[in-house]
């Protein structure tokens, strides 16, 4: 996962469904979406996990093989439906710059792009007459795009419906799991189910460096009772080490299939976040001016998500004086919030 201005690598990714070692049982359904004929990729894919044959190690990319498929299918769909409209508005020109594109990941004779390549080829592009209205304006003369066939207008429709269901899945709703203040530098989601009216409460432990830290700190079963309670944001001395730990409880992990942070990281450095004692995101090499880092996590750290309750924890390097110059940017220090996506 690339984000702008930051590197973010997301660790315990799951197999590739198009690498050679991946499941046996996907090979019908690669072949089919490497032949491009990806609704029948889809629809193998969903059958093998409706059949309950998918074991919990392949599940990661059998879901993953059954997200690709539907989302080239909703791009393809979209990228028609545009260029449909691109036609009607009298611009053919910019609507035959997809062809290209499309060609690449359709089959050969698809019969929805051959519908569109006929209707650029009769579209008439819209242009400016050189005249003036009494006012100096230049008037523009639209000529009338020819209408589509049954056949297309049919493929638009169905285009525009993919893409209103992608969208509406999209805009599914996330529940906050870990929260800081409300009123942190970090940002709060406007997407967010429920906003919690309290901040997680945080175990915390300085060291100077990060190969200081007690073996299995991050682990469910580590004893932190000695540590210092403090809620997000906080800051610590420069050049130092924090390690933080919170629990949070989960009621039915099945109703969730995402998880993304929120983050203000201004000034930190080699930042590992640990679900119940697994690595699931690393933090670098941020630029010296970057704060808020937003990022969804890969759904294999999901599988370390627990009914009941859980432990996140995270060690961050600070390399930026606090407090200095009496500046929030500066005072608020770190911050993090951890969701989960509602099915």
């Amino acid at each position: 996962l690339v984000a702008p201005r930051q590197r973010i690598q997301i660790t315990g990714a799951p197999v590739s469904p198009f690498a050679k070692n991946a499941p046996a049982m996907l090979k019908p359904a690669v072949d089919a979406y490497v032949g491009k004929d990806y609704a029948s990729c889809e629809k193998l894919v969903a059958d093998l996990i409706a059949g309950g044959v998918v074991g919990k190690d392949d599940m990661p990319t059998t879901e993953y093989l059954l997200r690709q498929a539907r989302e080239i299918q909703a791009s393809i769909n979209a990228d028609l439906a545009r260029m449909q409209r691109l036609c009607k508005e009298g611009n053919p020109a910019e609507a035959k710059t997809f062809v290209a594109g499309l060609n690449g990941i359709l089959p050969d004779g698809d019969a929805r792009l051959a519908a569109i390549e006929t209707e650029i080829g009769a579209a008439k592009q819209s242009v400016s007459t050189g005249a003036t209205n009494t006012t100096g304006t230049a008037v523009r003369a639209d000529v009338d795009v020819v209408d589509a066939d049954d056949a297309a207008k049919k493929a638009e429709e169905a285009a525009i419906a993919a893409d209103e269901a992608a969208k509406k899945a999209a805009a599914r709703t996330w529940e906050r799991l870990v929260s800081e203040l409300p009123a942190g530098m970090g940002k709060q989601g406007d997407d967010l189910k429920a906003k919690p009216d309290k901040a997680s409460m945080w175990k915390i432990r300085i060291v100077e460096d990060i190969a200081q830290a007690p073996a299995g700190w991050a682990a469910p079963s580590f004893d932190d009772s000695a540590w210092p309670v403090t809620e997000l944001p906080v800051s610590w001395r420069m050049y130092h080490t924090a390690l933080l730990r919170t629990t949070f409880t989960v009621q039915d992990k099945t109703s969730y299939d995402g998880l993304r942070f929120f983050a203000w990281l201004f000034r930190q450095q080699g930042i590992e976040i640990h679900l119940n004692g697994e690595l699931v995101a690393k933090v670098n090499n941020l630029e010296e001016k970057t704060g808020d880092v937003e990022a969804e996590l890969n759904a294999s750290a999901l599988k370390h998500l627990k009914d009941g309750e859980n432990t996140l924890a995270i060690s961050t390097r600070h390399n930026w004086r606090w407090g200095m110059l009496s500046m929030k940017v500066y005072n608020d220090g770190f911050d993090f919030n951890l969701d989960a996506r509602k099915k």
